[in-house]
């Protein structure tokens, strides 16, 4: 049996290299598409993960017990929406008692600004009679000496309702710190606080991504380091999706394990592609050039060769003729083929039923346009179908 195997094999690839085409005779269904002229680049293929552009542990700015969590996991939040509120008894008890004095400080400040005003009409007044020597230079150092320590009290009472109204503002801040809020818009992955449950300060409580933007950290071989195309767009393909983007940096470190570097492709978020998922991306290493490109679902490998199957039409009706072909990259959905003598551009070839291609008739469809052809049984030319070609 493995030496009928062999034979047949041989057989194949002889008739394969002879260049002979296997004319349709029984009727088989294939989509065909045309080999194009493009202009393309080489792209290697790479794989990393989708990570959020944003991942945060919220933590709380106060020490203190949680009162109530308002978010679950699984929820999406807006930036500055309530997560989690502490308890802040403790905090507005200090605020009325900072509060109260803040107001004794500011009577204070009127009492001490009514004294330094008194003792400056004295000072008027003892200094015109000082003038008359109708009092001794004593009494007007005394009234002086009065005034002055008045003017540093009222400097040391303003200064106390300084002092204490910066406290005040700091109490408020720290009253506010007691709401805990999204620092951003995104979901909530886990919520590591319950009520009644004592936190510190700096603590996290609700961890937390962003919902706006995504990141796929691409994992690159440093070999690709010096040939890497900064200008061009690189394609991704994640959970059936293509997405291309030009958004992108590279991260100037090689991991010294796995002999890479992070590539981030930063593109916006989108349906059914989440946090943690795979991703292969293709990254062009080369300019542009033009190229014979073909659908990478037209070459099939057989016999050990790489060929496309060309359809075109013979006196006995269409036929389906194996060209060997040299693919020289690969892109996400595209192949870039070497210059070829027997394929050119417009040439047919078939996308879908070459690899269960058997001698018979080809009713041959455009994949792109929907459009047909199929040989007659007699040797004519072949005949057309609705549109036709």
């Amino acid at each position: 049996m493995k030496k009928s195997f062999a034979k047949l094999n041989a057989l194949m690839a002889a008739l394969l290299l002879s260049g002979v085409s296997y004319v349709v005779l029984a009727q088989q269904a294939v989509l065909v598409e045309p080999v194009t002229l493009s202009d393309m680049q080489q792209r290697e293929r790479v794989v990393g993960n989708i990570k959020a552009a944003v991942e945060a542990g919220v933590s709380v700015r106060e020490s203190s017990s949680v009162d109530q969590v308002l978010v679950n996991e699984g929820d999406r939040v807006s930036l500055g929406d309530l997560l989690l509120r502490l308890d802040s008894r403790r905090l507005h008890a200090q605020s009325l008692q900072l509060q109260a004095e803040y107001d004794r400080s500011k009577a204070l400040v009127k009492q001490r600004k009514a004294e330094q005003k008194n003792l400056q009409e004295d000072l008027t007044a003892f200094t015109y009679t000082a003038e008359k020597n109708a009092i001794s230079e004593r009494q007007l150092r005394n009234v002086k000496t009065e005034l002055a320590v008045a003017e540093a009290a009222l400097s040391q009472a303003n200064f106390q309702v300084k002092a204490l109204q910066n406290e005040l503002e700091l109490l408020k801040i720290r009253l506010a710190d007691t709401e805990l809020r999204a620092p951003f818009n995104g979901y909530v992955t886990q919520r590591l606080a319950e009520p009644g449950e004592w936190f510190n300060q700096g603590e996290v409580a609700i961890e937390m991504i962003s919902s706006d933007r995504l990141e796929a950290w691409l994992e690159v071989p440093q070999r690709l380091a010096s040939q890497l195309s900064t200008t061009s767009e690189i394609t991704l393909e994640v959970n059936g999706q293509s997405i291309s983007s030009k958004d992108f940096k590279l991260v100037s470190q090689v991991n010294n394990r796995s002999r890479t570097f992070n590539l981030v492709v930063s593109f916006p978020a989108m349906p059914n592609i989440l946090s943690g998922m795979a991703v292969t991306g293709w990254v062009a290493t080369s300019s542009e050039d033009q190229v014979l490109a073909v659908s990478k679902n037209a070459v099939v490998n057989k016999g050990g060769m790489t060929l496309v199957y060309k359809v075109s039409s013979s006196e006995n009706g269409s036929v389906a003729t194996p060209v060997p072909v040299t693919v020289l990259y690969k892109s996400a959905e595209v192949y870039a083929l070497a210059a070829n003598n027997q394929l050119t551009p417009g040439d047919k070839v078939i996308v879908e039923g070459n690899e269960r291609l058997m001698p018979g008739p080809v009713v041959a469809t455009d994949a792109k346009t929907g459009r047909g052809f199929v040989a007659s049984s007699a040797p004519q030319s072949s005949a057309s179908i609705g549109a036709g070609e």
